[in-house]
């Protein structure tokens, strides 16, 4: 598979956003009932939530550039950037990756730099 930048068009590419609205509504619809739930659980489920999603995309996007990080490892780095747990972070991929997502969590909403 080629890199995007290997591809015919880049870095104009194109989409057909007809074919897209029903996918987005649904998302969009499925969504709001996902969001109202985090809004009633208890502050650490939703921490300990935080923390299992954050894993699992620093998993795949480790994967997606070839590399594999160490679940364990990179779970105690992220649980450490939520307060839940006090270990030192031992391995360096591993931290870089949780400071990388925890700044990307806490502000998602801010323009990028």
């Amino acid at each position: 598979m080629p890199w995007n930048w290997e591809m015919a068009g880049w870095p104009h590419f194109v989409y057909a956003a007809g074919r897209l609205a029903s996918h987005e509504k649904q998302f969009l619809l499925q969504m709001g009932s996902f969001c109202a739930h985090l809004k009633e659980i208890p502050e650490a489920e939703y921490k300990r939530f935080a923390v299992e999603i954050l894993s699992i995309e620093g998993m795949e996007s480790a994967r997606i550039e070839g590399e594999s990080l160490d679940r364990e490892s990179l779970q105690c780095s992220i649980k450490r950037h939520f307060g839940l747990s006090g270990q030192p972070d031992k391995r360096p991929r591993e931290a870089g990756m949780a400071d990388l997502l925890f700044d990307v969590f806490k502000t998602y909403r801010q323009p990028l730099s």
